[in-house]
């Protein structure tokens, strides 16, 4: 795993946690007017950006097969928690395996591991194959 996609997972991690943070402040109720509508614009804006996030993810799920990790690896993954070292997110890379899979495929991953709803993953991988393109069933990319 190259430095810079282990940056840019960690840059997630770090923003998913200033996000959190700054919710709980601001859910607090003491906003004027003006701060509540631009709280609300950079939501919905957040919002927009993570339907995206959530596209192209849904898309690296399936493009690299990650169905097929082996369960030390998901196990490896999950204990990153919410705040890994660069240098933990590049040793997880994991391991696939070559006989049974856990999942069988990269919707079964995301209703299995990551608890969302069939229809929800479904919809987040036709998505993926209209906007960014697909896999055929031979492994080979497809247009958008």
């Amino acid at each position: 795993m190259s430095r810079d996609i282990a940056q840019a997972l960690k840059d997630l991690a770090n923003a998913k946690a200033l996000l959190a943070s700054a919710t709980r402040r601001l859910a607090k109720g003491e906003l004027t007017a003006g701060q509540a509508a631009y709280f609300a614009l950079l939501t919905e804006d957040m919002a927009q950006e993570l339907t995206r996030t959530q596209v192209h993810s849904a898309a690296a799920l399936r493009s690299t097969g990650a169905h097929k990790l082996d369960q030390e690896s998901f196990q490896a993954i999950t204990d990153l928690g919410p705040d890994p070292t660069i240098e933990e997110i590049e040793a997880a890379k994991g391991r696939t395996t070559t006989g049974r899979t856990h999942f069988k495929d990269a919707k079964g991953l995301m209703t299995g591991w990551l608890d969302i709803p069939r229809s929800t993953a479904a919809a987040r991988l036709v998505q993926a194959d209209c906007l960014l393109g697909g896999v055929d069933e031979a492994g080979q990319p497809t247009e958008p």
